[in-house]
């Protein structure tokens, strides 16, 4: 079994790593000849109607219920160090995104400026995360831990 992820290891510096794509996605766009106005509008349209779509899921709200019922394990479980859980925040959705925006430079910039804005959208639904993540955690004195995989168990664990 992998180990345990903390989930502000997992939220926190993926939202660095999703702007940072975004931002070289929106540069590299404009260098291939899209101009500032149609790139920025793209850029944003493409952040809104992701963050818009995820700020508003079902999913979402369901998380922040099932983090309710979460259960208790031991402070000395095993938990992956931050390197590997941001590599493994990447996966799939930032490295699916990133490698349509790289297939799209060439063919469509303008696409590709559209793909860069879903990146910096990713970036800020991270970020909202990480804030509601940490009020959450101090309003209770937990931590919370997460399991990898397509069933995401989630565990608490006392603040250190």
């Amino acid at each position: 079994m992998a180990p345990l992820v903390d989930l502000r290891l997992y939220s926190f510096p993926i939202v660095l790593v999703r702007l940072a794509l975004g931002l070289a996605g929106l540069a590299v766009a404009r260098a291939l000849g899209v101009s500032a106005a149609p790139s920025l509008r793209l850029f944003g349209l493409g952040a809104f109607l992701f963050a818009l779509a995820m700020l508003t899921s079902r999913r979402r709200r369901l998380f922040w219920l099932r983090a309710e019922d979460a259960l208790p394990i031991d402070g000395a479980a095993p938990v992956a160090s931050w390197p590997w859980t941001t590599a493994r925040a990447m996966f799939p959705s930032t490295l699916a995104v990133t490698a349509l925006t790289a297939l799209a430079l060439p063919l469509n910039p303008s696409l590709a400026a559209l793909l860069s804005g879903v990146l910096a959208g990713m970036a800020v639904v991270g970020s909202v995360f990480a804030v509601e993540l940490v009020l959450w955690e101090r309003s209770r004195h937990v931590r919370l831990l997460a399991t990898t995989g397509s069933k995401t168990e989630l565990y608490l664990r006392p603040a250190a």
